[in-house]
């Protein structure tokens, strides 16, 4: 009976050991921090060899993209009670349980990656009567970031990941047709976007914290400008037309985009004492998409003793989103 008894005493106390496992003797910390980041520019410009060499085209932009990882990781040391042996008492052996302490466990981990590029194209070409210029440029970012922290019985763990993506791009072109006997025509227009995206993430808890933040996005830009003369003959024309537009899609939780842009034509024909002309344009500003264009034609005919002359002239532009918030 004696016997029982000492066993059943000592399974007790192993039993409130596991109990009690983990009372707090000292304490582990771990804190873990990265920050990274990409960066791009790019710039083109065109300008025509040929004819007058009034037509141009620029367009660039920079952009940047990047973040950071912030974690920390508590532990403390714990207690468990286990066996250590067998103790002889007379005629009895029994087995003996002693507290064994174990150094807490803390540690981090943090990783992230960013990715930006901005390409520029432009082109301006000048053919006798006819000029064409035009630009395009494209930026594309990518961030990722994600943080781990864990702990055994300490204090609270936590982990904080952000990502920001930034861009300024712009174009910019020109053509135009002139010297004909006081007549000539142009056409030109610019387009550009800007932006700023940040996504963060934030967790805690007493064992566990995990957090990750990603950005992709995508902004663009390009417009062209086309002028044409017909300076000879009894009919005698000038046409031009002129077309940008901005784009910003860049998905995250806090974001500030802006597109504008703004375009114009004029000219004018002459044919013996008649004239034609004309000039129109528009302009934009918002903060998601826009786009715009405007056009002219004007036809002199001279008839020996009348002319006629027929003018066209007209504009249009139109914006989506206005303000700051989030694009979608």
């Amino acid at each position: 009976m004696k016997k029982y008894f000492v066993i059943a005493i000592a399974l007790i106390f192993a039993f409130c050991g596991t109990a009690f496992a983990g009372a707090p003797e000292s304490n582990t910390e771990v804190n873990g921090y990265i920050q990274f980041n990409a960066a791009s520019c790019d710039f083109s410009y065109s300008r025509s060899i040929w004819g007058w060499g009034n037509d141009y085209a620029i367009a660039g932009g920079t952009g940047s993209a990047g973040g950071s990882v912030e974690n920390f990781a508590s532990a403390a040391d714990y207690r468990v009670l286990e066996f250590v042996g067998w103790q002889q008492f007379g005629r009895w052996t029994i087995p003996v349980f002693d507290w064994v302490t174990y150094p807490g466990l803390a540690k981090e981990d943090a990783f992230g990656f960013a990715f930006d590029k901005t390409c520029a194209s432009t082109f301006a070409w000048d053919f006798g009567t006819t000029s064409i210029a035009g630009a395009f440029v494209k930026t594309t970012g990518f961030a990722i970031d994600g943080g781990t922290a864990f702990g055994i019985g300490g204090n609270y763990e936590w982990s904080m990941s952000s990502t920001y993506l930034t861009g300024q791009i712009g174009q910019e072109n020109y053509a135009a047709e002139v010297g004909y006997h006081g007549s000539g025509v142009e056409a030109g227009n610019m387009s550009g976007v800007q932006f700023q995206a940040f996504n963060m993430d934030f967790d805690f808890g007493p064992w566990f914290a995990s957090s990750g933040s990603f950005i992709m996005g995508e902004a663009s830009t390009g417009g062209m400008s086309t002028v044409k003369i017909d300076p000879y003959g009894n009919t005698r024309s000038i046409e031009a037309c002129t077309f940008n537009f901005a784009q910003v899609n860049v998905p995250a939780q806090m974001v500030f985009s802006n597109v504008y842009g703004q375009g114009f034509v004029n000219g004018v024909i002459y044919n013996g004492s008649s004239f034609g002309g004309g000039n129109a344009g528009f302009t934009y500003n918002g903060s998601n998409n826009g786009f715009g264009n405007a056009y002219l034609n004007a036809v002199v005919t001279n008839y020996g003793s009348s002319s006629s002359v027929l003018v066209k002239a007209g504009s249009f532009a139109t914006v989506t989103g206005s303000g700051a918030g989030p694009v979608n």
